[in-house]
């Protein structure tokens, strides 16, 4: 009995640690814990980095990011659309060199300083080439990503493709600025683009014409041969007038039967009566 009782004593010692307590449940797992955090580590930075990469290639935006040296990294597939280039044809290649038009490059040059001196983000909006040579106008900006000790590590470009968008807001700037009926410029466009030219005229000194006409009883027209025939009549005036200036000049409706006309005198090929 002895015996079997000092082996039981014996062997409850040799569970105890150095110091006579008996290891917790939480100290046998720490071996295990500490061969598992590096796996779990790795898994969860593939899972962060597959994330952001999805998120990269889902966004509708243009996106762009090349190094410190202006090399491209990668591309998203909202660039590759929009452009045509394909991102493993660009890796590598200086942006700068690649994408924008020669015209942007200062820009860019400008933004990417900027961002060197501590600047977070520079904004843009330039024409970028396509790969079959045409022109897309990116409206976006430059954003800077740092190391730890805040050097500039490589930039992310995101920007939209606002060509169309800018085609239609320029149309529909023109057709605020024109008469439906004749064509030429109607009241507002000759106050904003006649004040441009007095602007310009005072810088250059060349001579300028401010010419008034009207149709002689038109009121009578209408009256006579009704709306129709009055607009004709309008009509036939505005190319009247338009054969007779240049198409440098302004020329414009201004009212019912009114037209005002911005003549450039100092042309040698003008001749105003």
């Amino acid at each position: 009995m002895e015996d079997q009782g000092g082996a039981r004593v014996s062997a409850a010692l040799d569970h105890r640690g150095e110091d006579g307590a008996a290891p917790s449940g939480r100290d046998r797992s720490r071996p295990e814990e500490t061969l598992r955090s590096p796996a779990q580590t790795r898994k969860t930075i593939e899972g962060e980095r597959d994330l952001l990469a999805a998120a990269l290639e889902a966004a509708d935006v243009l996106l762009v990011i090349f190094d410190d040296q202006g090399r491209i990294l990668r591309v998203n597939h909202a660039f590759e659309v929009a452009t045509g280039h394909r991102g493993g044809d660009l890796r590598g290649r200086d942006f700068l060199d690649t994408l924008p038009i020669p015209e942007a490059r200062e820009t860019f040059t400008d933004g990417i300083r900027s961002l060197r001196a501590g600047v977070a983000m520079f904004a843009f909006e330039n024409h970028w080439l396509k790969s079959g040579g045409e022109r897309l106008l990116a409206n976006g900006s430059l954003k800077a990503v740092r190391d730890s000790e805040g050097g500039l590590q490589s930039v992310i470009v995101a920007a939209s493709d606002v060509t169309q968008q800018r085609v239609t807001e320029g149309e529909l700037h023109a057709a605020a600025l024109r008469d439906d009926l004749t064509g030429l410029y109607n009241r507002r466009g000759f106050a904003l683009l006649a004040e441009r030219r007095l602007m310009e005229s005072r810088r250059s000194g060349a001579p300028q014409a401010l010419v008034f006409a009207d149709i002689d009883d038109f009121k009578a027209v209408n009256d006579a041969y009704g709306h129709d025939a009055g607009d004709r009549a309008l009509v036939l005036a505005a190319r009247a007038l338009t054969a007779t200036f240049r198409e440098a000049d302004i020329v414009a409706r201004i009212g019912g039967d009114e037209f005002a006309i911005v003549a450039d005198l100092g042309s040698d090929d003008h001749d105003v009566a």
